[in-house]
């Protein structure tokens, strides 16, 4: 309770100290301090480490970043906007590439995520950052030095910009020469990940055909009968995901809406 009342604002943003998996796991948004035990709790849920972070709010656009660092030289792969599942939990409803914030923004948001890159003294391999566009510029959430989870770095990266991520990432490992670091086009892509109301799963329909349509890259429903649909508080409790491209990210997110409203899932 002190070091919420050291921050002099609200909302808070609490976590665990240890963020091992992602997923959001722990993560969630308080408004005032009756809301704040229910939100530590939550936080010290997933861990051992039962130690919380609390940190300021920041209401703008959610970004992440992909990039790969080659010779201390740093490439912006990939670049999303984030749309979250319903408050207080903070888990990823859609992953939209590219980011629709201003030229002038993009250069802010790369300029940051590169510092933020040399400064924990990557010179080799990836980096998946996790950061914020607000009113008064760009501000960091967190860096990874490795992928972004999922079908991030195969098949998102190389459908919207060419790159083999996940190649070059184990070609540098390996200490050989990478191939091909930059972008060499801009495509549209939504990493949609599927929210039914919870239940008692009892069948779902359309997987298959979906998966057969044009520009749909990859989907999966990660239940099966009889599972439980469990309200959406971590990114394990997500039932499924599409990922869905498009030449521009309007039709990677039309693709993606009807691809999402295809799947139905039927409870008991």
């Amino acid at each position: 309770m002190r070091a919420a009342h050291e921050l002099k604002r609200w909302p808070l943003i609490v976590k665990p100290n240890d963020s091992r998996g992602g997923g959001s796991r722990g993560v969630s948004k308080v408004r005032n301090a009756e809301e704040l035990p229910r939100a530590i709790e939550f936080a010290q849920s997933f861990y051992d480490d039962k130690s919380a972070v609390i940190e300021e709010y920041l209401d703008g656009v959610e970004h992440s970043v992909e990039t790969i660092t080659h010779e201390g030289e740093t490439h912006v792969l990939a670049m999303s906007d984030k749309v979250k599942t319903p408050e207080p939990y903070r888990v990823d409803k859609s992953v939209i590439y590219p980011s629709a914030i201003t030229p002038e923004a993009t250069e802010r948001v790369h300029a940051v995520v590169k510092a933020a890159v040399r400064a924990l003294g990557i010179v080799e391999g990836a980096a998946h950052v996790e950061l914020c566009t607000t009113a008064d510029g760009p501000r960091l959430f967190e860096l990874g030095a490795r992928c972004g989870g999922g079908g991030t770095p195969d098949p998102i990266v190389p459908f919207l910009t060419g790159v083999e991520m996940f190649k070059e990432v184990v070609r540098l490992a390996l200490g050989e020469e990478p191939g091909n670091l930059k972008p060499l086009y801009t495509r549209g892509c939504v990493y949609r990940f599927l929210t039914p109301a919870p239940g008692r799963l009892r069948s779902f329909r359309g997987l298959d055909e979906v998966r057969s349509w044009t520009n749909i890259l990859d989907a999966d429903v990660t239940l099966r009968e009889g599972d439980e649909i469990r309200p959406v508080r971590a990114g394990g409790d997500r039932a499924g995901f599409v990922i869905a491209g498009g030449l521009t990210r309007a039709e990677a997110i039309a693709l993606a809406d009807r691809a999402e409203a295809h799947i139905t899932f039927e409870c008991r």
